[in-house]
């Protein structure tokens, strides 16, 4: 049951057997003798072909020598350049500061003034003396003939001695100090040596180069100081341009521009009387005034069209005032006439109305007019129309003035009277009448409408353009008149809302609503309910805060012209049928101007 360490069980000892047989196996597969092979003719030898591996190629070789001998080409053949000659002294021009430069003579310079040497006969100290009276002694020794020779030297050196100070330049009368301070430098002159490249190519004349002294400096004019020049004046603040492009949103355009999130409530709650900012499309135009410092926005202006812009101000107490500007400009008159192909939308557009006003003609002729089923090949659509223009622009706003559809045996028309509804030829409304109150059940008027009113804190005028009716949440909201719903937002002042285009120029709102049951685009009628009560934006409770806009301008809802009958009053009546026959004289002239139906195409419009 024990095993013993030393020899191991029968199984190990087989497998080390195996082993150790494998082991000399290999062994002696790989001691097998080498045999040298003898190099085949004709082949390179090991250093051959180390000497031609590091040896360059034949191109490369034929490139190297012509490159050498190119290069010594140009060093023995050197080209012959003109030889510099010395110029005229360079021309300075004065800077003239009340006029042009003048051209002054050239600069000549200075000649240094030579260092006079110091005499050999003036003695100045007493070693110096008695080395002269040796001298003179040595001669008189050597030569009698000599001793008058010395008496004369002698007596010259004590008489220039005395004279000195007279004869000499003046300048040799200061110490020997100032007299090397009180005389100008000399002008050092440089040696330049070429380099090897100047050498190669022929340039290897040494140049000489005079380094000036700084009383011979060139003259520095500056420009003269105006002492009572006044100091520049700060700069203004920064006005951007902008045009709205799709995808922009109000709070990433006033991050672009530096602009705080706080300021941008600010001027939504300035927004709140006009809901402009809502309205904004791609391609209108933004004019932002800013602080050149901290880039606090100071005035921001939207500009719709050429008509249309509005104007937002901030006032000392950082809070923003809006003003609304339109402009009535002149209106001209056009006339468009197609035939019926296909659907009255494509027939219409391709006689080159908008699709504002496709959508307006099948509002006012909802109840009176089946498209679908009524309206057949061949029928005839007349328009007339207005466009409004400022300054020869057109700000693509426009109006109906009259629609005459024209079957085999019928006829539907719609003429724009004096107060803003629509009626056929015979004076009968083509809408029903709009409603006072635009919520079911009787409620108070909680605040009525006041483009007057002042703020009661900052005291400043903030216009009420609506009238609002304090209904519990939840109460249904009916639509005035019939039309079409063109926006349902939700606005941070404002809360939800819906707005309703009623055919030409006439435009409700509803502010503050809990929920909304109708869609962008869809038409409803008169007393059609569109939603609810609440008390969303900012607000103290539940109301409704209804608008009525007449030509884009709010009116009091309670007390305006609005239509209210279903056909012209008897004392209008007469004025109404003038104003029928002068758009059909008009329609009927223009048509004759633009020619036969059959040449102009489905377009007729007038230029």
């Amino acid at each position: 049951m024990f095993r013993s360490w030393g020899k191991g069980s029968e199984a190990d000892s087989i497998r080390r057997r195996n082993r150790r047989l494998q082991n000399q196996l290999n062994k002696r597969r790989g001691m097998r003798p080498v045999r040298s092979q003898a190099r085949p003719l004709g082949q390179p030898s090991g250093v051959a072909r180390a000497l031609s591996a590091l040896l360059p190629r034949s191109r490369n070789a034929l490139l190297i020598c012509g490159g050498v001998a190119t290069v010594a080409t140009l060093a023995l053949v050197r080209p012959q350049w003109p030889e510099r000659t010395q110029t005229d002294a360079p021309t300075r021009v004065a800077l003239d500061w009340q006029g042009e430069g003048t051209e002054q003579k050239p600069i000549e310079t200075p000649t240094p003034l030579p260092r006079p040497e110091r005499p050999t006969a003036l003695v100045s100290d007493a070693a110096t003396a008695d080395e002269a009276d040796d001298e003179g002694l040595e001669l008189a020794d050597s030569d009698p003939a000599s001793e008058s020779l010395a008496d004369t030297l002698s007596d010259d050196a004590f008489a220039v001695t005395e004279e000195a100070p007279s004869e000499l330049d003046p300048l040799m009368a200061e110490p020997l100090h100032d007299l090397e301070l009180s005389y100008l430098p000399e002008v050092e002159a440089t040696e330049v040596r070429p380099g090897w490249l100047a050498r190669l190519f022929g340039r290897d004349k040494e140049a000489t180069v005079a380094l000036s002294t700084p009383d011979q400096a060139p003259e520095v004019i500056h420009p003269p100081i105006d002492p009572e020049a006044e100091p520049a004046e700060p700069l203004g603040p920064v006005v951007n341009h902008y045009t709205i492009e799709s995808g922009d949103t109000l709070s990433g355009l006033f991050s672009r521009f530096g602009i705080s999130q706080a300021q941008m409530y600010q001027v939504l709650e300035a927004d709140y009387s006009v809901l402009a900012l809502d309205t904004l499309m791609p391609g209108n135009d933004l004019m932002l005034e800013q602080d050149r410092d901290d880039n606090a926005l100071n005035r921001l202006e939207v500009v719709f069209n050429a008509a249309h812009r509005v104007v937002y101000e901030r006032m000392e107490d950082n809070t923003f005032e809006v003003q609304e500007l339109r402009i009535d400009g002149d209106w001209l008159a056009s006339a468009v006439e197609t035939e019926i192909q296909g659907s009255f939308y494509l027939s219409a557009e391709r006689a080159g109305l908008t699709p504002a006003e496709i959508s307006r003609i099948t509002t006012l002729f909802n109840d009176k007019l089946d498209f679908r089923r009524q309206l057949r090949a061949g029928d005839s659509v007349r328009v007339l129309r207005e466009s409004q223009y400022v300054e020869g622009e057109s700000t693509g706003q426009d109006r109906l003035l009259a629609v005459i559809f024209a079957g085999r045996n019928w006829e539907q028309s719609a003429y724009l009277h004096d107060d803003g509804n629509y009626y056929d030829s015979e004076g009968h409304s083509l809408a029903r009448a709009f409603m006072r109150v635009p919520v079911q059940g009787k409620y108070r008027n909680s605040s009525g409408f006041n483009p007057r009113r002042l703020h009661p804190v900052t005291g400043r005028i903030a216009p009420h353009n609506g009238t609002d009716f304090a209904a519990p949440t939840g109460t249904p909201i009916l639509a005035a008149g019939d039309g079409r719903v063109t926006r349902v937002e939700n606005h941070p002042i404002a809360g939800k809302y819906v707005v309703i285009e009623h055919g030409g120029q006439y435009r409700t709102r509803y502010l503050h609503m809990s929920r909304i049951d109708v869609s962008r685009g869809q038409t409803v009628t008169r007393g059609q309910r569109i939603g609810a009560v609440g008390a969303t934006g900012r607000v103290t409770g539940a109301h409704l805060h209804y608008e009525f806009h007449i030509n884009g301008r709010p009116v009091n809802p309670m007390t305006a012209n609005i239509p209210m009958a279903t056909s012209v009053d008897k004392a209008d009546r007469q004025a109404f049928l003038a104003k029928v026959y002068q758009y059909q004289a008009q329609m009927a002239q223009l048509a004759k101007a633009n020619g036969p139906a059959s040449e102009r195409g489905p377009a007729g419009a007038a230029e």
